[in-house]
């Protein structure tokens, strides 16, 4: 079954949010944040996430999404491939998320930082008219 719809994961510094997105409209279908466990290390933060998203699939009525979009709060490699660290939790270092999110929700994953993620979001879907320039500026924990 196709389906437009994306799963958005956000690891931030001091919480989790999970929603399922209408890729055509930008529509928030289901959503979840949750304080993140940030003295239980990064596996304890993905698998809250990945159970996240799990559940707001389930809410939103779309069982497999599209493709998953990660932002993540803190540096990640040129390649989006890795997660290079974590001001707020441990062991977050060489940690291949994207990877492991295809493997949990079989689909693609793309992942930036937050703020690059954010930009995007807001470029594409806040101006309705995808100017040619923009400047974003986010004020965060981080």
């Amino acid at each position: 079954m196709e389906t437009n719809a994306v799963l958005a994961l956000d690891f931030g510094g001091t919480k989790l949010a999970a929603a399922v997105v209408d890729l055509k409209s930008g529509s928030i279908l289901a959503e979840i944040r949750r304080a993140a466990p940030s003295t239980a290390g990064a596996m304890a933060s993905i698998s809250a996430m990945f159970e996240m998203g799990s559940q707001v699939l389930i809410e939103s009525g779309q069982l497999q999404p599209a493709r998953v979009g990660i932002s993540f709060g803190g540096p990640v490699s040129s390649d989006r491939k890795t997660v290079l660290m974590s001001n707020h939790v441990a062991d977050w270092e060489g940690r291949p998320l994207p990877r492991l999110a295809e493997e949990a929700f079989d689909c693609s994953v793309f992942m930036d930082n937050d703020a690059n993620a954010a930009a995007l979001g807001a470029w594409h879907y806040d101006t309705h008219c995808e100017p040619d320039h923009m400047i974003y500026l986010q004020v965060s924990t981080g």
